[in-house]
């Protein structure tokens, strides 16, 4: 069964650093499968700027074009703390994983978006949001496949994926209950209830650093497969015991 663990980076800000963080702490812990890191020299998609967040699923269709059955992508800001081997068990077993982010969608998703995907914002605020930020899929099960063959070509369309992070920097809504838009997740969150996938709990597979630090033991860290921390500040992988 070919694995592989995937990312994409931007060759700027600090995300080379969080990339090259996120390879070291997978080896660290012993994963033996493939780690695929792509880049904006490696890798030629539609640009961040243009279609927010649609490398994600560009990259994630590469893996699927290379045969792989099993994938888990993982953003830079992510570094692992301890073995995945169960983690990528729990992929083989649910067939799709990701984890919740406490919020609905009708909160975060913006008017033309809900209308591309004929979801009304009442209904939206009955789906959760799913966090973006660490995706396990088997391309191999059929509704999962199904549920990515139509995520991407949302993705490779584009229009769903546009929208301002956040409302004050640019239209999204007429309620003033929507406080942003978060393009993947927002279109990932519905296509994911439209075809009857599973949202596990906040904190299930990862959580902040800042949240580590607050309780720093190693019960706190039994669940969690990974800490993210984005930004310049390097942190040395021995830190996390």
């Amino acid at each position: 069964m070919k694995i592989c663990v995937v990312n994409y980076i931007t060759r700027d800000a600090w995300y080379p650093h969080g990339q090259e963080r996120l390879k070291e702490s997978l080896k660290r812990v012993g994963f033996k499968g493939d780690i695929l890191l792509f880049d904006d020299k490696n890798f030629i998609c539609t640009s961040h700027k243009e279609t927010p967040y649609a490398f994600k699923l560009h990259v994630l269709r590469e893996v699927q074009k290379r045969n792989y059955e099993l994938a888990l992508w993982v953003d830079a800001s992510f570094w692992a703390i301890r073995e995945i081997d169960s983690l990528i068990e729990k992929i083989h077993q649910h067939k799709f994983i990701v984890q919740d982010t406490g919020y609905p969608v009708g909160q975060w998703t913006s008017d033309a978006c809900l209308e591309r995907m004929e979801v009304s914002r009442e209904e939206a605020f009955n789906v959760p949001l799913f966090a973006g930020g660490l995706i396990g899929i088997n391309f191999y099960d059929k509704k999962v496949f199904d549920f990515f063959e139509e995520f991407y070509r949302y993705a490779k369309e584009g229009h769903c994926f546009r929208g301002s992070w956040r409302r004050e920097r640019g239209f999204v809504s007429d309620d003033k209950r929507v406080l942003g838009h978060r393009h993947d997740m927002s279109v990932g969150s519905i296509l994911i209830k439209k075809h009857s996938l599973s949202i596990f709990p906040n904190n299930k597979f990862f959580n902040y650093y800042s949240w580590y630090q607050k309780y720093k033991t190693k019960q706190d860290l039994d669940h969690v497969y990974f800490l993210i921390e984005g930004g310049p500040r390097k942190l040395p992988l021995q830190e996390i015991e």
